[in-house]
């Protein structure tokens, strides 16, 4: 007898896709009758299966079907890449982990039947054992040495041979921090024993749905009401043939990152329309600049009275330049415009007049707010409307107009660059930034949109959790990348209060400033890294817990020795190019599985600039764009949606093949996704 008449599905009517457009669909499959007539012939077989084994099959069946049920309850699922899945014959699926949950993704999304390889101390448990092996799961232990690893070998590749599909999660441990974990050499051998192609597949948007971890968070998510049905992205990749690299499976895993996270952003709100959601629920919080405090639930009120005094003037305006100090109403203007669904061009206050001009005229700006004290207005002739801030605030005051100066009114009709659509969508404008290039000295300018920005702060979000009302400190300029992705619009969104340090100051203020706010969360630069970690050796600083610094080389010493005072130092890597920050190094993670053993994610080389951000693929290149394998040095290449695709500048366009873009750094990438900077 033929094993299709012991296949359940060979009775089932119109077998339907469970996955398509994430709904759970009707099926008519007369279970009863199944059932029956699998039994009658397991009885007229009996020389070849015995009961239990038929029973085996029966549950199998049924457990299927019920943890597909179970899936689309859950979640809302859409697969792309189905098609790489051959539909018969042998082959290995290399599953990212992300959740205890992950098998009910795959039963879920892949249509033919699968078996699963997991830890044996969990799948010898009695109250799971049934279940399991109903699944057709294929225990191995993680601790088992050598003869241990020959048999996971063995049992994985004759089921691959035999024309069976397996899934494997090599990382071995679902993430704690968010972050891809290396992959176990298992995958690497599994790869020259099996015949047939090792398929990577994605899950994306996992990460806070049940049984998953959200970084700084100890325990598994439960089931609540708000994590139920959330929208998780499956990508399935491209078939692999060969004995092939551990460290390449990783590489091709991150890039089916980067296609899901753009896949999830090209259908997201707008920034604007999340911060407005955010703002609209009470949200707490604040900006702190000097003695001044703005507070979250006081913004609605404080851009409805800009509605008054700057909506009658702006309506029609796409480009605005602000040249002004960093204060709250620096803060409180950005936002304004770019809830309006206004292009901003943060000017640095310390540009010199020529460079001031030359930002104006390239970004195409029509009108500049800025203030009487910085005199801006005899050094600007191409500037069509000049708004001061102090008239703005007399008219809120009095209720009356805001005065404007206005320069070339027969221009007015000019059309400004394509960089500022009016239309929202992912791809508009958000803000455009200008930095010197360090070579020569030029201002260089790059246009960053909605779906660039969201891509850091999602991916941010990820691997650190942000409790509400956390207090901050931070020291970063608002006219780059990294002030206003950090400084500005992440303390909206994650509701932190922040204490914004206006000017550059001295280490020793520094410090002093940081003694008496007492901030849990600093941004702080490589010195003032090492002026807090000359402190935490002569006095304890209970009420820091965490530091991030953007450094291209970071100094081991110092981050050390604030690790061994409990202060956890993330090392983030940024360009303005990639909206800021595109790599991480964050603290190792130590604590017990699903099975109560002792584990270590490793997360952290000191030495290295970390790895890369969810979201952000890396690779290392020679100079004939040929990928080199780990540890090799070469040129280095990002992928990610966070990378700007233009520059606003028609003499400085960004080097970017078939989506990746050419930072100009040296480095290398060691087997465990860690990127090191060479000099």
């Amino acid at each position: 007898m033929s094993s299709d008449s012991l296949n359940p599905c060979k009775y089932v009517k119109n077998e339907v896709n469970f996955v398509e457009c994430g709904k759970i669909t009707s099926t008519y499959c007369d279970t009863a009758f199944a059932l029956f007539d699998m039994m009658s012939h397991s009885f007229a077989a009996s020389n070849s299966f015995t009961m239990k084994t038929m029973m085996y099959k029966i549950l199998g069946w049924f457990l299927r079907r019920l943890v597909r049920f179970i899936g689309l309850l859950v979640y809302r699922i859409k697969v792309q890449g189905a098609g790489n899945i051959p539909s018969q014959g042998g082959a290995l699926l290399v599953a990212n982990h992300a959740s205890y949950m992950d098998f009910v993704i795959v039963l879920s999304s892949v249509n033919r039947h699968v078996s699963f390889v997991m830890n044996a101390d969990i799948y010898h448990r009695p109250a799971l054992k049934w279940l399991l092996k109903g699944l057709r799961c294929i225990p191995i232990s993680p601790r088992g040495g050598k003869n241990n690893f020959d048999s996971f070998n063995q049992a994985v590749s004759e089921q691959v041979n035999a024309g069976n599909v397996v899934v494997i999660f090599a990382e071995g441990t679902v993430t704690r921090t968010g972050q891809l974990l290396e992959f176990k050499k298992g995958v690497e051998h599994l790869s020259g024993m099996i015949n047939g192609p090792i398929i990577p597949i994605h899950f994306h948007n996992v990460q806070g749905s049940p049984f998953t971890f959200r970084a700084g968070k100890p325990r598994v998510e439960k089931f609540t009401f708000k994590n139920l049905r959330r929208e998780v992205l499956v990508n399935i990749g491209k078939p692999l043939l060969g004995k092939i690299q551990a460290f390449v499976l990783r590489q091709r895993m991150k890039e089916l990152e980067v296609e899901n996270f753009d896949l999830m952003l090209q259908r997201s709100k707008t920034l604007d329309d999340l911060l407005r959601a955010q703002l609209n629920i009470n949200s707490k919080g604040s900006w702190k600049c000097g003695n001044k405090e703005l507070f979250f639930n006081e913004l609605n009120q404080r851009l409805a009275e800009l509605d008054s005094a700057l909506l009658p003037l702006l309506r029609d305006e796409e480009g605005i330049g602000l040249l002004l100090p960093k204060d709250e109403n620096t803060y409180l203007l950005n936002l304004w415009l770019l809830l309006h669904r206004k292009t901003v061009v943060n000017i640095n206050p310390e540009f010199s007049n020529e460079e001031r001009f030359f930002v104006v005229n390239r970004a195409k700006i029509t009108t500049l707010i800025t203030t009487i004290d910085l005199e801006f207005t005899r050094f600007s002739p191409n500037a069509e409307k000049i708004i001061y801030t102090e008239h703005i605030s007399e008219a809120i005051e009095n209720g009356k107009g805001v005065h404007v100066v206005c320069k070339r009114l027969e221009s007015f009709g000019k059309k400004v660059t394509s960089a500022f659509r009016k239309t929202t969508n992912p791809d508009q404008a958000v803000t455009i930034v200008f930095e010197r290039q360090k070579k020569s000295d030029e201002l260089k300018c790059i246009s960053l949109n909605h779906r660039q920005i969201m891509s850091v702060i999602l991916g941010l979000r990820q691997i650190y959790y942000f409790a509400e009302e956390t207090c901050m400190m931070s020291n970063l300029p608002i006219h780059h990348a990294y002030g206003y992705v950090l400084e500005f619009i992440q303390p909206v969104l994650y509701e932190l209060h922040v204490d914004i340090i206006q000017d550059q100051i001295t280490a020793a203020d520094f410090i002093s400033r940081l003694i008496e706010k007492k901030p849990s969360l600093v941004i702080a630069t490589p010195s003032q890294v090492r002026s807090v970690a000359e402190l935490s050796q002569m006095r304890n600083i209970p009420f820091l817990t965490h530091m991030f610094t953007a450094d291209l080389h970071p100094e081991s010493h110092d981050i050390r020795v604030l690790n061994e005072r409990g202060i956890e130092v993330y090392v983030c890597a940024g360009m303005n190019e990639t909206a800021s920050v595109f790599a991480v190094n964050l603290s190792n993670y130590q604590g017990r599985d699903i099975a109560g053993k002792m584990m270590e994610q490793e997360n952290e080389e000191l030495g290295t600039i970390g790895k890369p951000l969810p979201g952000v693929a890396i690779k290392i290149c020679d100079e004939q764009m040929n990928e080199l394998v780990n540890d090799m040095p070469g040129k280095i290449w990002i992928k990610s949606s966070s990378v700007s695709a233009s520059l606003a500048s028609e003499n400085c366009q960004p080097v970017l093949q078939d989506g990746w873009f050419d930072t100009g750094l040296q480095g290398s990438i060691n087997h465990k996704g860690f990127v090191r900077i060479h000099s």
